[in-house]
């Protein structure tokens, strides 16, 4: 379960405690809105003790901290919250809630207490947010700069304010609230504005910092799939200095990389955001691939707006890039530009925020954890872990490319090949419109023959899944289209066209018309089929044999059970008398001269196949047949490559392991003690 551990400076846990326990009004008011401004629910455990759950790890964090220093929420209902401050009961009669939403970037309540009937509102939110509707912002000078050195510690911060309200106001404002969300029109830009006129004129109580902690193995999982050729962009709401420091914590940059950093500034429609990006595009392909674009949400959408393609151009010149600040529907916006530029995007978030993104790009990948389920509801994939990314594009995307590039060319193949052999005889009778193959042969050879081989490729691995994570460079392949373009499709489509020349001249050529079986009888038209037929289905039993890397006892039984399931088949077939097949598969068994020319037709047209794919392996080798020569014990040196593509990265969020506050009075900044600030680890 949940539990709290001791501060990191037990002097400021005591010095703060000690305020508290002498009612200190401010510091008291602090916790009370961490208590009050969430949607924690309280749950009472069968021992008596509390526990609380939240779709915010945030929020649960804040509360959780608020109910160690003695003000504790025990309560709520639709209509009522109930705290214990410090032992002594509060009940307050919850008016209405401001909820949060991506562009209001804060929440707010509106409370009366049941024993004094006053009315108050606390509010919660993005620095920026709150400070701008204070009364005085010369209040929160000392808080900005701590702010600041939270931020650069890679926390992630919540101002806190709130005033009274009298009732008159409170009536008025109800009734403007009551219109608003009744109207039919544009209802969310009525609600938004009527929460603007009571959100003013706040004083402020603090500040909170949190931190999101990475899980275990995201930054080795970052650097391995860099490694693989993909680029990282990472879409988060943080501050600026939040996000830097993220960003190194988790490999998206060095930690001393600030003179690699290109930052695009700029307001509104100034030419110097479209000169800021084109200095910056000069300098980044001077030194590709060495520094990171990072951009502020009120930035982004101007560029987005004015200078797409320029800073699309620039961050395709970046080793990484940074968007902070930004709403759900920027980071989707951002997505589409990536699409656009032809790259493909996959997506991984955990969170409400981050669904429009995952929807938006080509695959959508959704993270079970503290932040819900809407992520993993709404994406391709759902994973438990971040780390669990590297094995899904790794192993199972490579592999799943692998397969599908074979599959589809096979089957192109195959088909080509007896559609070939039907034309090469088509022209060799005159275009008499005479099939070489009878209906029953045609039918079994795409149902079964080669039908039925084809899908147990999908169980193929060329080489195994610890080379893979091993060498994550070798994702490269399917970026660069190694398995599946023109040149391979054109091997095929060759190699289809010749075994089928060569299958119908060998064939032809050795039962010409003076040709007779072992009896004496002359080979008939069915008979001639059937030699032809065999060699078929032969060329294309090695044919999955030779590309098999991977062999299970499904592929052993399927494979070469087809063989011998052809001539039973057949051999049952010949015996139907109705047929005009009649017999003829019995006298073929028995003239050895059908077993030779099988067997010479094959290697005729299946030798200069395998001729020019050793050629092709000994000089030529690509990463994973080096890899596949490596894993039998040999050794020999790895091929480079450079290959990119796109990769839209949200970062992961956890349960918030560390709480930080600063609590603003009217009189004083307090930090925890008199020396520094003060920090609750906060455990799960």
């Amino acid at each position: 379960g949940a539990h709290t551990s001791l501060f990191h400076d037990s002097s400021a846990h005591a010095n703060l405690q000690g305020r508290i326990e002498r009612n200190d009004p401010h510091i008291i008011d602090f916790f009370r809105v961490l208590a009050l401004c969430n949607t924690v629910v309280p749950i009472r455990n069968t021992d008596g003790s509390l526990s609380y759950r939240s779709s915010s790890p945030d929020e649960e964090a804040l509360v959780r901290a608020a109910s160690k220093f003695g003000i504790e929420l025990v309560r709520r209902d639709m209509n009522t919250v109930e705290l214990t401050v410090c032992g002594v009961r509060e009940e307050y009669e919850r008016l209405q809630v401001l909820e949060f939403s991506s562009d209001r970037k804060r929440m707010s309540v509106l409370l009366r207490n049941s024993d004094t009937q006053e009315i108050r509102l606390y509010a919660k939110g993005a620095d920026d947010k709150i400070i701008a509707r204070l009364r005085d912002e010369e209040d929160a000078h000392t808080t900005q700069e701590h702010l600041e050195l939270f931020a650069k510690l890679g926390l992630r911060t919540l101002v806190i304010a709130g005033r009274s309200v009298d009732s008159a106001e409170y009536e008025e404002w109800q009734a403007q609230f009551h219109e608003a969300n009744t109207a039919l029109d544009d209802r969310q830009g009525m609600l938004a504005a009527v929460y603007e006129t009571l959100e003013r004129g706040l004083e402020l109580h603090g500040a909170t910092a949190i931190e999101d902690k990475l899980q275990e193995g995201v930054p080795a999982t970052i650097r391995e799939l860099r490694d693989a050729g993909l680029v990282f962009w990472m879409l988060t709401g943080d501050k600026y200095a939040t996000a830097v420091q993220i960003a190194i914590s988790c490999n998206l940059m060095p930690s001393s990389s600030e003179e690699h950093l290109l930052r695009v500034a700029g307001e509104g429609h100034d030419e110097s955001l479209g000169t800021c990006i084109r200095a910056h595009y000069k300098l980044a392909t001077q030194r590709p691939k060495e520094y990171t674009v990072i951009i502020e949400g009120h930035v982004l959408t101007p560029v987005l707006e004015h200078h797409k393609l320029a800073f699309s151009l620039l961050c395709r010149q970046a080793n990484a890039v940074i968007c902070c600040r930004v709403t759900p529907a920027q980071k989707a916006l951002v997505v589409s530009m990536v699409k656009e530029s032809g790259s493909m995007t996959l997506a991984i978030g955990d969170g409400g925020n981050d669904v429009s993104m995952i929807q938006e790009a080509h695959i959508g990948v959704g993270i079970v954890g503290k932040e819900g389920l809407q992520a993993a509801r709404a994406a391709d994939y759902s994973l438990g872990k971040f780390r669990y990314l590297k094995r899904l594009m790794l192993v199972h995307g490579r592999y799943s490319y692998h397969r599908t590039a074979f599959i589809a060319q096979y089957c192109f193949y195959k088909s080509l090949f007896i559609c070939m052999i039907q034309l090469a005889y088509s022209f060799m009778s005159n275009f008499s419109g005479v099939s070489f193959f009878n209906s029953f042969s045609l039918m079994t050879y795409n149902v079964i023959f080669t039908g039925l081989p084809v899908v147990f490729y999908a169980l193929d691995k060329d080489v195994s899944e610890e080379t893979v994570m091993a060498n994550p460079s070798i994702y490269r392949q399917g970026q660069k289209d190694k398995f599946l373009n023109v040149g391979t499709f054109s091997s095929w489509f060759f190699r289809a066209t010749f075994q089928a020349i060569a299958v119908i001249v060998f064939t032809l050529a050795i039962y010409g018309p003076k040709w007779s079986e072992a009896s004496g009888t002359p080979m008939d038209y069915d008979t001639v089929n059937m030699v032809g037929y065999t060699t078929v289905v032969m060329l294309q039993t090695l044919t999955i044999a030779y590309e098999t890397n991977y062999w299970t006892i499904y592929n052993h039984l399927v494979t070469w059970g087809v063989v011998v399931v052809f001539f039973l088949v057949y051999l049952i077939y010949t015996y139907l008398p109705s047929f005009a097949f009649y017999m003829v598969m019995i006298r073929l068994y028995r003239d050895p001269s059908f077993w030779l020319a099988v067997i010479d037709t094959t290697i005729a047209a299946q030798f200069p196949v395998l001729a020019m794919k050793y050629v092709d392996f000994q000089y030529f080798p690509q990463y994973h047949q080096i890899l596949q020569w490596m894993e039998h014990g040999y050794s020999s040196p790895l091929p480079r490559s450079n290959s990119k593509s796109s990769l839209l990265l949200e970062k992961e969020v956890e349960l918030p392991q560390c709480v930080r506050f600063h609590i603003h009075t009217h009189t004083r900044t307090w930090d925890g003690n008199e020396n520094g600030d003060m920090g609750l680890r906060v455990g799960h």
